[in-house]
């Protein structure tokens, strides 16, 4: 009798943990059920799992049902450098002493982000910023260096609410960029996450400012001007430069005047 017992007690605890990880994670547990592998599923729990598809820590805390997390469309696209590339920080004035200019040897990677013209095109250099120099955004004055698009994928997080529990973030892959392909040939059009404008966005090349400002201000760290706030890279302006802030500020950007560019843009102050 004792001996039943203890079977009927084991079968319980069975029972129940399995309902439990059918409940964690349903989709892991139907597959386990059909004979296939938990682990080959999405959501799968587990110590690897959990910190393969961790919530990134900039996602909101306590966001609306809909909001996005991440870039929808990939927008910092790679490609092979097949030439040697000739960069500068700035076009088409390019001031300043120190380096200024550089080049990046053939069978490198480097990201287009937009062309200025059918020969200058904005690009970074990922060898560069990853080792933290300044500046890592640069134009290209020869873009026909660049050769064809590396393999990428990315994803995002969208908080959504299903039909049974809690809202939560979900993952959801990006479309991917296939290998082989070409630079495009838009002249001031980058990739953008707007359905709208079919994922492209103009640059504002030249921003437009009314009068100068008298006062001055120095800059203290080295920066990148910006088409709009957190917009399009149209320079670079460094540590020491004058620059002429106006008094129009949007997330955390200033609109200014360079003198040393001889033109307008946004820059963190």
């Amino acid at each position: 009798m004792r001996t039943w017992k203890r079977v009927v007690a084991t079968a319980a605890v069975l029972f129940t943990a399995g309902s439990l990880a059918a409940t964690v994670n349903p989709l892991a547990a139907a597959a386990t059920g059909r004979g296939g592998s938990a682990a080959a599923v999405s959501g799968t729990v587990g110590a690897g799992a959990l910190a393969a598809t961790a919530v990134p820590s900039s996602c909101p805390k306590s966001p609306q049902v809909g909001k996005v997390c991440g870039h929808t469309r990939i927008l910092l696209v790679k490609y092979s450098v097949r030439a040697v590339c000739r960069v500068q920080a700035n076009y088409p004035h390019n001031p300043g002493a120190g380096r200024k200019t550089w080049t990046i040897k053939p069978g490198a990677t480097i990201i287009w982000r937009y062309n200025v013209n059918a020969h200058v095109a904005l690009i970074s250099d990922p060898a560069r910023d990853s080792k933290h120099l300044f500046p890592h955004w640069g134009f290209v004055t020869n873009s026909e260096c660049i050769g064809k698009t590396l393999e990428q994928s990315g994803h995002y997080w969208r908080f959504e609410k299903p039909k049974h529990g809690a809202a939560r973030w979900a993952r959801h892959d990006t479309p991917p960029v296939h290998a082989g392909q070409s630079m495009p040939h838009r002249t001031l059009y980058g990739r953008s996450q707007s359905v709208r404008s079919g994922y492209w966005k103009r640059v504002d090349w030249t921003p437009a400012g009314s009068t100068v400002p008298a006062a001055e201000r120095k800059m203290t760290h080295n920066r990148t001007l910006r088409d709009l706030p957190n917009g399009f890279v149209i320079g670079n302006v460094k540590a020491g430069w004058q620059v002429r802030p106006t008094s129009q500020h949007q997330a955390g950007y200033t609109k200014v005047y360079v003198p040393s560019l001889h033109r307008w843009g946004w820059v963190l102050l």
